[in-house]
C-alpha cells in the first residue's frame, strides 16, 4: 500500500470477532461501521443496542479501551471511565447509579432519548458539571443524582418526570434557575438544600407534597412563587428574607 493511501474498511454487525492480524497487516486509518447496513429484519435485538456494539467493535479496532461499561443487554450504562469535558451518553435505557459520579472533568452532558431512568447519585460529585440535558423520555431520577454538582447552573426538568426525590439537587452552589414542570407531583426532603446561588423558584401547582428542608441554607433564595396552600411551609427551610408569593 503506498505512503499516501489509507486503509478503508467495511465493517458489518459480523466482524465483531476481528483480531490484531488485520489491523497488523494494514495500516489501519479508517472504520467505517455503517448502521444502516443493519438489517433489522433479521436481528431480534434493538438498534440502539446494536449501535452500542458497533462503539465497542470500533474501540476494539482502533486499540482503545470503552470509555462506557455496560450491561450484558446493553440497556443500562453501568459506568463512565472516560475523563473528556463533554459527553454524549449511549442510547442506553438506565443510566446506573454512580455511573457518572466524581467524574471531575465532565462539564457537559447529553442523555440520549432512550433513557427512561437516572438512578441515584448517577451524576453526583461531577464538580466541572455546568449543563445538563435530560430528555421527555426520562420518567424517573432517583436520590441524589445530581447532588454536590457544584459548578451546575441551570437544569430543566422534562414534563415526563413525576417526582423530584430526596437531595436530588442538593449542594448544588452555582445552580441560579431551575425550571419544575407541572408533571411533578412531589419534591423530596432536602431537594434543593445548600442552592446557595438560586434566588427564585416557581412551584407548579401539579406538586402535592414537598418534603422537609427543601430549602435549608438558600441563603440567597429571593422568591418561592406558589400556586396552592400546603400545611406544611414551616418545614421546608425557608430562609427569613425569603418572600413567598401566592398566584
Amino acid at each position: 500500500m503506498g505512503a499516501n493511501k489509507q486503509a478503508v474498511y467495511m465493517l458489518g454487525l459480523n466482524n465483531v470477532g476481528i483480531g490484531k492480524r488485520l489491523i497488523q497487516k494494514e495500516q489501519l486509518t479508517v472504520v467505517k461501521l455503517p448502521l444502516a447496513s443493519i438489517d433489522k429484519e433479521k436481528t431480534q435485538e434493538k438498534p440502539q443496542a446494536e449501535m452500542i456494539k458497533i462503539y465497542l467493535t470500533k474501540c476494539k479496532l482502533l486499540g482503545k479501551e470503552p470509555e462506557f461499561e455496560f450491561s450484558e443487554d446493553y440497556k443500562t450504562l453501568i459506568e463512565y471511565t472516560g475523563s473528556s469535558s463533554q459527553v454524549k451518553a449511549p442510547p442506553v435505557e438506565i443510566i446506573q447509579h454512580n455511573a457518572f459520579q466524581a467524574s471531575k472533568f465532565l462539564e457537559s452532558v447529553v442523555i440520549p432519548d432512550s433513557v427512561k431512568e437516572i438512578e441515584y447519585h448517577a451524576f453526583s460529585w461531577c464538580s466541572s458539571l455546568k449543563d445538563v440535558v435530560i430528555p421527555s423520555s426520562v420518567r424517573k431520577i432517583g436520590k441524589n443524582a445530581f447532588a454536590r454538582c457544584v459548578s451546575l447552573e441551570h437544569v430543566v426538568i422534562p414534563n415526563s418526570v413525576q417526582i423530584i426525590d430526596n437531595g436530588t439537587f442538593s449542594y448544588c452552589k452555582s445552580l441560579r434557575a431551575i425550571e419544575i414542570p407541572n408533571s411533578i407531583r412531589s419534591i423530596g426532603h432536602y431537594a434543593f438544600s445548600k442552592c446557595v446561588s438560586l434566588e427564585e423558584i416557581d412551584i407548579p401547582d401539579s406538586v402535592e407534597k414537598v418534603g422537609d428542608n427543601v430549602f435549608a441554607d438558600c441563603f440567597l433564595l429571593k422568591t418561592i412563587i406558589l400556586h396552592r396552600r400546603y400545611d406544611s411551609i414551616k418545614d421546608w427551610g425557608i430562609p427569613p428574607s425569603c418572600e413567598v408569593v401566592y398566584e
